[in-house]
């Protein structure tokens, strides 16, 4: 159906804009695609899809090239464009309807067959877009914009941990029995200026004890005699 009157050629430009656009986005998958034998037979029909959408002409002949690639891409149990093949199928009845039957009425604006040209329309539209999107969930990973994605992710810092603190040994329990050797040496603890105990330090009782236990000089020795 070709379309003639008032405005066609702003159309005319919009749809050689879209076409423009839409096989940027197939660019732009081909580049970011993971392949395997699949995509061959969803890109083929998504690929048909978008050039059939965004043409200036539009044929019901041009729905047997989407029969044949929905076909074709069904008889995979990967694939990934089965939402998008339910949509080309149910737009082919209503083509039919349209073209040879009513396209007199169609032709001279009548409402009915203008709203039913519509729907079809929007089931395409629906199919193409929807076809493209599960293509890309398919076989693309990552968001849409790669950068994108980098920029969201938080920059790493290195944070070195601080050293655990040392603790001292604490010091030995003091015992009964060492008490015992203290007061029997007469060695006793005194507290130092700051309040911690200080190393034992002898005391008088340790000097008469060495005293004792020293040898007798020769003048004690004499002495001892005469006794």
């Amino acid at each position: 159906m070709e379309v003639l009157g008032h405005g066609v050629g702003y159309a005319e430009k919009v749809a050689l804009l879209s076409t423009v656009l839409v096989f940027s986005l197939l660019a732009w998958w081909w580049w970011r695609k993971q392949w395997r034998p699949t995509v061959v037979a969803d890109a083929t029909l998504v690929a048909t899809l978008l050039m059939i959408v965004t043409s200036r002409v539009i044929s019901p002949q041009y729905l047997i090239w989407l029969l044949a690639t929905a076909a074709f891409c069904l008889l995979s149990r990967d694939t990934s464009q089965r939402r998008s093949a339910l949509l080309i199928l149910v737009s082919l009845p209503i083509t039919q309807w349209i073209f040879p039957y009513n396209f007199t009425a169609l032709t001279h604006g009548h409402l009915g067959p203008v709203l039913v040209l519509t729907v079809r329309d929007a089931l395409l539209v629906a199919a193409a877009a929807i076809g493209f999107i599960d293509l890309w969930r398919d076989t693309v990973t990552g968001p849409f914009l790669p950068w994108r994605h980098r920029s969201e992710v938080p920059p790493q810092t290195d944070i070195q941990a601080e050293p655990a603190a040392v603790t001292p040994p604490a010091a030995p329990a003091e015992t009964p029995s060492d008490r015992r050797g203290q007061h029997h040496f007469g060695l006793e603890a005194r507290p130092s200026r700051t309040g911690n105990d200080v190393p034992y330090r002898a005391s008088a009782g340790l000097t008469r004890y060495a005293a004792r236990c020293a040898p007798p000089s020769p003048g004690d020795r004499q002495r001892g005699r005469a006794r």
